[in-house]
This record gives C-alpha cells, sequence and structure tokens, in this order.
C-alpha cells in the first residue's frame, strides 16, 4: 500500500508541481533499522502514518515535532514551536493550554513541517436492536464489551 501511494504521489508532484521525487523504498526490517537511527541521518521526505494514542494535542505536536522527541526526529525545528509546546504541555489552565497549541499549530502549518494526505474514517451500519456499542474516538477503536442484542423479530 505504501508502495502505491508513493508512486501516486511522485506522479502527481512531477504533473502538478514539476518536483522531481526519487523513491528508495525499502524492506520492513531496513526500514525499522533506518528509523530508530535516523536521528543524525538526512531526511527529505517519508511516507507514515499516525493515529492518537490519547486525546491531546501533546499526542501530535510534543511527540512528532518538537525538535528534541526522542523517538520521532521531526528533522525540523522552529525554536518558537519548541517554546511554545513544552509550556503549554505542563499548563494547568485547560483554556490557556489549547490556546497555545493553536499558536503551535499555526506555526507547523505555516512551516509546512508536514503534509497531511488523508484521515481514515469508518462507517457502521447496526441494525436497531443491537445496543451497547461504543465508539472510542482514539485510534477509531470500537468497544463491543458492553454490547447486547435485543429480542426482535427475523
Amino acid at each position: 500500500q505504501e508502495q502505491k501511494s508513493a508512486q501516486y504521489l511522485q506522479g502527481v508532484w512531477n504533473q502538478t508541481l514539476g518536483i522531481n521525487v526519487t523513491l528508495d523504498p525499502l524492506e520492513d526490517k531496513a526500514f525499522d533499522d533506518w528509523f530508530n537511527t535516523r536521528a543524525d541521518k538526512p531526511l527529505n521526505l517519508m511516507l507514515n502514518f499516525w493515529g492518537s494514542d490519547w486525546g491531546d494535542p501533546a499526542n501530535w505536536h510534543n511527540q512528532l515535532f518538537d525538535s528534541q522527541a526522542d523517538y520521532y526526529h521531526p528533522h525540523w525545528k522552529n525554536d518558537e514551536f519548541d517554546t511554545l509546546v513544552r509550556e503549554a504541555a505542563v499548563m494547568g489552565d485547560q483554556e490557556a493550554r489549547v490556546a497555545q497549541y493553536e499558536q503551535a499549530e499555526s506555526l507547523l502549518n505555516q512551516d509546512a513541517a508536514l503534509i497531511p494526505l488523508f484521515h481514515l474514517n469508518r462507517i457502521y451500519v447496526v441494525k436497531p436492536y443491537v445496543q451497547g456499542i461504543v465508539h472510542y474516538p482514539i485510534l477509531g477503536r470500537t468497544w463491543l464489551r458492553y454490547i447486547s442484542i435485543l429480542e426482535h423479530d427475523g
């Protein structure tokens, strides 16, 4: 899937923007080795996926884009962004915290540090007699723990 997506983007960017992209696909093990040691290696672009582990801006801003992020190594640095997200991460006032993250996100968008390609969406069709399904917004998971089937015809 990633290979097809990369080839599609390569073609679209070439046709619409005149940008030539050279693809360098890696086998899973080679990618894992590169990914885990890339802090000091050059990075132009990579195709990757991310889903929130918890519903908080820190899960994106601090973990992915802080220049000191220890695992993701964004290879993008904006001192003002770093200051904003580090301060926001420890703020107790939720309203001020959200405003601070919004400022940081504005810088992220202004610098085009990432190019979101899509957001996954799930659609469920559920019979009216099926009760108790919980759609958890984090990672798009559905909990069936509380499900019950009401009496029905058919």
